[in-house]
């Protein structure tokens, strides 16, 4: 005996509570379901005890628009590209890793403005550089402040400190200095200072004289001329 199949048709589609078809649209008020598939094997949409894959086709990719994403409950995420048209908030307590294959930059950002951390630069280049405490190999600034400067060599315009210490050469131009220097060499334009101190005897005509080499000498030349 065969049997034949033959839907059901309705000219006006089909309604109960919470359930509507019509017109080839489906209206659902629930749907409880285990597993729910939609767009087949390789691409689709599955849901399965409430877990969600979506899975694009190959070709052009899709699109997420207006939607807020981890609102509630934040996971993973990997992006090829990830771009922000207005801000970029991490977590405080989480750690940010930027570590790409090719050089990047960035630009018109405060970094460590209210809590600073380390950082290490194979060059940095400043218009005004302001420190508390620094240690510098080798350093060509413009200008450069700070409470506590230490320095293997250094190059500046204008060096602004409350105290500086250089173990091979500091070159300026300008130098202000509230408590003192200590330096192997200081080669400057000007130095502008209240006190210098000279621990050495001068040994050649272009060297600093202390107060008693020059009492010294003057009382040997007052004993000499008969004075």
């Amino acid at each position: 005996m065969t049997v034949l199949t033959k839907r059901f048709q309705s000219e006006y589609g089909f309604e109960t509570t919470g359930f509507v078809v019509q017109n080839g649209l489906l209206r659902i008020a629930n749907l409880e379901s285990t597993q729910a598939v939609f767009g087949g094997s390789n691409n689709s949409i599955t849901i399965v005890d409430g877990v969600v894959n979506i899975k694009s086709k190959t070709g052009s990719s899709g699109l997420i628009n207006n939607m807020v994403i981890g609102s509630i409950t934040p996971a993973a995420g990997i992006f090829s590209t990830l771009s922000a048209t207005t801000a970029v908030s991490l977590s405080p307590s989480g750690a940010v890793i930027i570590n790409p294959t090719s050089v990047g930059s960035i630009n018109n950002v405060n970094i460590g403005e209210t809590i600073a951390g380390t950082a290490n630069f194979t060059t940095l280049s400043s218009d005004i550089a302001q420190f508390d405490s620094s240690n510098i190999t080798s350093a060509l600034i413009t200008t450069l402040t700070g409470t506590n400067l230490t320095y293997t060599t250094a190059n500046a315009t204008t060096i602004n400190s409350d105290a500086v210490n250089v173990s091979a050469t500091l070159t300026a131009n300008d130098i202000n200095i509230t408590n003192g220097i200590n330096s192997d060499n200081i080669t400057a334009t000007l130095i502008t200072t209240d006190d210098i101190i000279i621990n050495n005897e001068p040994t050649s005509s272009n060297q600093g004289t202390r107060k008693s080499y020059v009492d010294r000498t003057a009382i040997a030349f007052a004993v000499a001329l008969g004075g």
